[in-house]
Formats: structure tokens, C-alpha cells, sequence
């Protein structure tokens, strides 16, 4: 049975990763506000596991806007699955290092790593086998990640203000004939509603270009 301690070495870092969940709110503090840190839902964040899960997030918002093809989405759910295990991993490693663990250890065969040990009390160079390997990967989710940035940059254009985004939802909002709060809209539901908003207005220029035709 897991110790406390070993189950919060393996619980993986709670990080918002996808436009899903992700409430509008965040979405444009990062944006807007270049605030990464509102990403972290739990635990402690490096600078650049924020920079990963911001770089995917933008992918999807892109995506969903209908800016890019699904090869970009694709790649950005490859960059997560990667990420996470590396995560897992590394948490792993840093906890052996301390003191030796039957579930941690199984864990780390879990990832895919042969890691059997002779000895419990002398298994450095076992350990340091598992971290070279791994190194692989590492190198992998960074080319990755270069890969997915730049193609999000290749779409983005001019950014965005919060005062785009609050007068959006006004409109939305009289569309809707609903009010929404960014604080639990999310960033999928406000580009779906964004789109529909549009494609709305195109629906009344058509009608009203359609009638001043027929009053000619």
C-alpha cells in the first residue's frame, strides 16, 4: 500500500492543457496579461512546463477557431502524452533518490523502463540507466514543441485585448438572450458561440443586401 508520500509523488501536476475546461477568464489573463502561473490548478509549475501547456492551448484555440488544419492538433495531444510521462517519471527519479520506494520502483517499469535492482539499499547505476535513457525523450518533446510553436505563430496575428473578449460576450450575450460569466464560460464554448455570433451577422448582411435589391 502507496504512503501518502509516495501517492503525492505520483499524482501528476495539475495543469489547465486544453480549451475544454479552460474558463475564459484564464484564457485572458495568459493572453492578455502573459500571467502562465493562472494555468496551475495544483501543485508547483516550471516556467517551461507553462510555456508547453500554453503553446498547446493556443494550438486548440486555433484549431477550434478554424484557423489550422488537425495535423497542429494532433501533435499538440502527442506533446501532452509526452509531457505527462516525463513528468511522472522525473517524479519518480527524484523521489528514489531520497529513499527506496517497491511502488515507485514499479511505477517506473510502468513507463516503460526496465528497472529491477538487485540490491534496494544500491541501485544508483540503475537509476542513472533509466534517467539516460529517458534523455531520448526529452530531446523528442522539445523538437515537438518548437514544431507546435511554430506553427501557432504562423496563424497568430494582431493580439487580442480583454476589451475584445468582454465586448464579444456583450454581443453573445444579446444573441443568446443569456448571460455568461468568463469566470466558468469556457474558451470551447466561447468559440463555438463566437462562431455562431458571426456566422449570425453574415445571415442579416445577406437578408438585408437581399432586400435592398428588391426595393431597387
Amino acid at each position: 500500500m502507496q504512503t501518502k508520500q509516495e501517492q503525492a509523488i505520483l499524482r501528476p501536476l495539475s495543469l489547465y492543457r486544453g480549451c475544454n475546461n479552460l474558463p475564459m477568464e484564464i484564457f485572458i489573463q495568459c493572453l492578455c496579461d502573459e500571467n502562465l502561473d493562472a494555468l496551475v490548478i495544483e501543485g508547483k509549475a516550471t516556467k517551461e512546463q507553462l510555456h508547453h501547456a500554453w503553446v498547446m492551448i493556443l494550438a486548440e484555440y486555433y484549431e477550434l477557431k478554424g484557423d489550422v488544419d488537425g495535423e497542429q492538433w494532433l501533435l499538440s495531444r502527442d506533446v501532452m502524452r509526452l509531457e505527462n510521462h516525463l513528468t511522472l517519471l522525473d517524479r519518480c527519479v527524484e523521489f528514489l533518490k531520497t529513499r527506496w520506494s517497491d511502488s515507485i520502483a514499479e511505477s517506473i517499469n510502468k513507463l516503460g523502463y526496465t528497472f529491477r535492482p538487485a540490491s534496494k539499499g544500491d541501485y544508483w547505476e540503475e537509476l542513472n540507466r533509466v534517467v539516460q535513457k529517458s534523455k531520448t525523450k526529452y530531446i523528442h518533446l522539445q523538437q515537438m514543441i518548437k514544431e507546435l510553436e511554430a506553427q501557432v505563430k504562423k496563424v497568430e496575428g494582431k493580439k487580442p485585448t480583454r476589451g475584445y473578449f468582454d465586448n464579444m460576450l456583450i454581443h453573445i450575450e444579446e444573441m443568446q438572450k443569456v448571460s455568461y460569466s468568463l469566470d466558468t464560460l469556457t474558451v470551447q464554448k466561447f468559440v463555438l458561440l463566437e462562431k455562431k455570433y458571426w456566422h449570425q451577422v453574415e445571415l442579416l448582411k445577406a437578408r438585408a443586401a437581399k432586400h435592398g435589391h428588391r426595393t431597387h
